[in-house]
């Protein structure tokens, strides 16, 4: 269970003790001037220090995956495009693991193309060790999901994964 830990008008930091005794804080920031959100989330060890690592999975709607793209520049500096339609099941679950060169130079983004909505998630590629797009037909879901680079964490010192997305609406 979560506890708000601060709100503002544009804001919101909560925080929850995990099952392992880890410590989760996540805060959503509104972007004053556009479409856009932050979303910076922490994981701290109270107990002593170790190797820390997690990964951010959030969902987001499409019109229909036989309508959308997965876009994005990779670390190769290749672009990638992955349309999202699955003709011989429409209604199934895929999935599509970025590693190394594969895997977003700091930016992919969901195009929905019947409604022209493009969902941009932005990301230090440093932070991110890979990255995994997740996608479901029969909920008209697509999934954006980062693990983030291990890091041998002292005790109470916080590994951070910071996300930012936005929203454009044609």
């Amino acid at each position: 269970t979560y506890r708000v830990v601060s709100k503002t008008d544009t804001s919101i930091e909560m925080e929850a003790t995990l099952n392992n005794g880890l410590v989760m804080s996540r805060k959503i920031e509104l972007t004053p001037d556009k479409a856009e959100f932050k979303v910076t989330s922490s994981v701290k060890n109270p107990k002593g220090a170790g190797k820390i690592t997690f990964r951010v999975h959030p969902e987001f709607m499409v019109s229909s995956t036989a309508n959308a793209k997965l876009s994005m520049r990779q670390r190769n500096g290749q672009t990638f495009i992955k349309a999202l339609a699955n003709p011989e099941a429409p209604q199934a679950e895929k999935e599509l693991w970025l590693r190394e060169e594969d895997k977003p130079n700091g930016e992919w983004t969901i195009i929905d193309e019947k409604t022209g909505v493009r969902i941009v998630n932005r990301f230090s590629p440093a932070e991110v060790q890979f990255c995994y797009c997740n996608w479901n037909g029969a909920q008209s879901r697509v999934n954006l999901e980062e693990w983030r680079t291990p890091v041998d964490a002292k005790a109470d010192e916080a590994v951070t994964l910071t996300n930012t997305y936005e929203i454009i609406v044609p």
